[in-house]
């Protein structure tokens, strides 16, 4: 008899012990989501250092073009897909690629129509994301954006397109009503595009990251030809914050560009596109947080010690969204916009 009740008590006594473990995880949880809710992200006024607006003026004539091309390509593809059965199967396939590239070109061209209205008015989701580092803690990631989905599909329509224009000819098609010449110009293009595809890649892979810790800050570039693939600065390094510009590129004459003074002068250059002697740069024009929104948070961090400790603390992503600092902007152009 006793021995049937033994195993009888140990079970009461496992289920009691699990109990009362959850209800210790669940009010451990609640006063973790209590000390969260009291965290507050002050709001902080932001100075307007960069333009936010793109002009009308070149941007509405340049997306309403992508526009009317993909639109027009999208018609053709649709004229040669419907032939389908009746003609070639590499034929059907070059129609495919052509949808796909007016696709491609399409979101293009409203994406450009989107650089109008100021990053502040739109909602792009939380522009960082919180990180982790053995050594520094838990922190914020400032990434680039990846929206290189458009410029991807667009060459691969136009490569499968072209490859297509090539091959139909071996099959005694007519693609679309293409002669010798233009198929090879149309090979040759593909083969380019391939090529330009394999760099868009890489390039997307080799996104620059900036991440924010109690203890400092980072700049993560992954490309190992650097002199230093990584930089770390102390807060207790940083003297002052400053801004500028600078050219990096045909479509870019000035990059908005976040610059740390370090106490050391004389602190050598890491980075010759970035860097100065006694200064660390942070590219903004490549960070997906709006650039004057970055600026200040980094001037308060820089001037508010204790504020760095909400760097580690939950929710910090809604500090570095505009609509958290401007919670009733208007979705409209800026005048300053629409007088460039």
């Amino acid at each position: 008899m006793g021995a049937a009740v033994d195993p009888a008590r140990n079970r009461y006594r496992e289920f009691v012990r699990r109990g009362r473990a959850r209800v210790s995880w669940q009010l451990s949880r609640i006063r973790e989501m209590n000390s969260v809710a009291r965290v507050r992200f002050p709001r902080l006024p932001v100075e307007e250092r960069w333009p936010t607006g793109r002009s009308v003026l070149v941007t509405v004539p340049l997306a309403g073009l992508l526009v009317g091309i993909a639109v027009t390509i999208f018609i053709r593809a649709i004229v040669v897909v419907s032939g389908w059965g009746t003609e070639p199967l590499v034929v059907t396939a070059g129609g495919v690629g052509l949808a796909v590239a007016s696709m491609g070109l399409l979101t293009m061209g409203l994406g450009i129509f989107r650089e109008v209205v100021p990053r502040s008015s739109i909602v792009f989701g939380h522009p960082v994301r919180r990180c982790s580092d053995v050594d520094r803690g838990a922190g914020v990631r400032v990434s680039q954006p990846t929206r290189i989905f458009p410029l991807v599909s667009t060459l691969l329509g136009f490569i499968v397109f072209g490859q297509a224009c090539w091959w139909a000819r071996s099959v005694g098609g007519e693609f679309p009503a293409l002669g010798y010449d233009w198929s090879t110009a149309a090979l040759v293009g593909s083969v380019v595009l391939l090529v330009a595809l394999v760099l868009v890649l890489f390039a997307a892979r080799s996104r620059i990251h900036v991440e924010l810790y109690p203890s400092g800050v980072v700049r993560r570039n992954p490309l190992r030809d650097l002199r230093e693939k990584d930089r770390f600065v102390s807060w207790d390094d940083i003297a002052g914050v400053d801004s500028r510009t600078q050219y990096v590129a045909s479509y870019l004459r000035e990059g908005p560009t976040i610059v740390l003074r370090l106490t050391d002068s004389a602190a050598p250059v890491a980075n010759r596109l970035f860097d100065r002697v006694g200064e660390f740069g942070i590219p903004a024009y490549t960070a997906r947080c709006e650039s004057n929104l970055l600026l200040t948070l980094f001037e308060h961090l820089v001037e508010e010690p204790t504020a760095r400790r909400l760097l580690a603390a939950e929710g910090v992503q809604k500090w570095f969204d505009t609509h958290h600092h401007f919670p009733a902007r208007p979705t409209a152009p800026e005048p300053a916009a629409l007088g460039r």
